[in-house]
């Protein structure tokens, strides 16, 4: 069964507050790397600072972007517009961590990640960091003060605008390898 919502906004980790909706879970691939639109690079730009607006709003730090976390959730968007759908974990139980290994993003200590999809909307990206706010768990994604990285990725696909946001957190020393 495939949704289509207006907006859908997911969240992995943080469970304690989601929207009334329904989760289509399909497996999850590893995306080919196809660049951006400007389009898209313009729309997670707007994504990074509407955060970082609520971060400071509430005496939090800026996230900083991390390129490997920004392949991961473009990643991640490619992947749900691809499937027509919404989902943090696949059949096989991938997650976010799984996409952000793949990535490269290897050492940390803690991740997040908050989806939307959005149509039919005039600022959708506004819309989706409203939403997210307005969600106990996406809005903790957002606040966690333990959160110092992220990654950003939009993918369009017709009308429908997939959005992932991936928080997280390196380690103070990284282990030798």
């Amino acid at each position: 069964v495939k949704f289509r919502l207006a907006t859908i906004f997911v969240l992995c980790g943080f469970c304690t507050g989601i929207l009334p909706l329904q989760i289509h879970a399909a497996p999850i691939r590893h995306e080919e790397s196809a660049a951006p639109t400007a389009v898209e690079l313009r729309m997670e730009t707007v994504v990074l600072a509407k955060v970082n607006q609520q971060r400071v709003k509430y005496g939090l730090p800026t996230l900083v972007t991390n390129p490997l976390l920004t392949q991961a959730a473009r990643d991640q968007s490619k992947w749900m517009a691809k499937n027509n759908a919404v989902a943090h974990t696949d059949l096989q139980g991938r997650n976010v961590g799984d996409r952000a290994q793949d990535a490269g993003y290897l050492y940390y200590t803690i991740l997040g990640e908050n989806l939307a999809m959005n149509s039919g909307f005039a600022k959708p990206v506004e819309t989706a960091v409203a939403g997210w706010m307005k969600s106990t768990g996406h809005r903790d994604n957002i606040l966690l003060a333990e959160y110092t990285e992220t990654g950003i990725g939009v993918c369009i696909k017709g009308k429908e605008i997939y959005i992932t946001q991936v928080f997280g957190n390196p380690p103070p020393v990284y282990p030798p390898e």
